[in-house]
């Protein structure tokens, strides 16, 4: 199955764009027109690589504001200790994944 992009116009005139999962446009067209859209457009959208994926999945976490303080606060004393920065991001990090 394919993933459709479309325009279409509803009972109330009003447009409408979506997506869509289907074989291929026709069936896309009567998935519509069942849904009660006159299409007006369908576009073929190109499948998204496993890659695209995992980067839009990257971005989708979010840091906690806590841990977010936890870790400003412990970069701050080390740069004030005078320890360079890659070897306090690996001590963060050495120590984070051992408390979990």
């Amino acid at each position: 199955m394919s993933q459709f992009q479309y325009k279409g116009r509803n009972v109330d005139g009003q447009t409408i764009t979506g997506r869509l999962e289907a074989v291929d446009e026709e069936s896309a067209a009567t998935e519509l027109l069942q849904t009660g859209l006159a299409p007006i457009s369908i576009v073929e959208v190109p499948a998204e690589t496993d890659v695209n994926l995992k980067i839009i999945a990257f971005f989708e976490k979010k840091v906690d504001p806590d841990e977010l303080i936890i870790f400003s606060r412990q970069m701050y004393s080390l740069s004030k200790a005078g320890i360079p920065m890659i070897r306090a991001l690996n001590g963060l990090a050495d120590s984070t994944f051992n408390v979990r």
